[in-house]
This record gives C-alpha cells, sequence and structure tokens, in this order.
C-alpha cells in the first residue's frame, strides 16, 4: 500500500447494480472499509447514494456521526456508459 504523508484525492466512480455475485456488500461495505481503517478520512459522496437501490444509510449515517462524510450534486453520474452506448445504436 502507498502512503501520501501531505494529502491525497483518490477517487472512485462507482454505480448501482455492481454487486454481480450473491452475497457482495456493494458501496456500504466500500464506505464502511473507509471508515474503519481510514478514520481520518473525509469522504464526498453523491446525495443519491441515500437512495435505497444502493443500500448504504446506516453506513452514511455513521460517517455523517463523525462529521466525515460531504455530499456533493456534481458527483453523480447520471448517465451510464450502457444507457450511453445503446442510445447510439
Amino acid at each position: 500500500m502507498i502512503y501520501h504523508k501531505d494529502w491525497a484525492v483518490i477517487i472512485c466512480l462507482v454505480g448501482g447494480g455492481q454487486e454481480i455475485n450473491t452475497g457482495e456488500a456493494g458501496i456500504s461495505e466500500w464506505l464502511h472499509a473507509i471508515d474503519a481503517t481510514f478514520s481520518d478520512w473525509s469522504v464526498y459522496i453523491s446525495p443519491n447514494l441515500t437512495d435505497s437501490e444502493y443500500a448504504a444509510m446506516e453506513t452514511i449515517h455513521i460517517l455523517e456521526d463523525k462529521g466525515k462524510v460531504h455530499f456533493s450534486e456534481d458527483l453523480h453520474l447520471s448517465v451510464s456508459m450502457r444507457s450511453f452506448r445503446a442510445e447510439i445504436s
């Protein structure tokens, strides 16, 4: 693992329906891992992650209670590549 002494930005592009196997935890587990392993990180996410499709509200509330989560509409990717390609065909 690479550690940066001052600061860094890590960008993860995720979307709904990415859990491809039974038992995969999805986005909530990513957020839980950040909270458990990188407790000093600030997390910037789309407010759309609060939608029921992502099943991440419990973990988001934990991050909110700790003042670690920040919401930005600019982080929502509203068009999936599959939809985009389907329209071109």
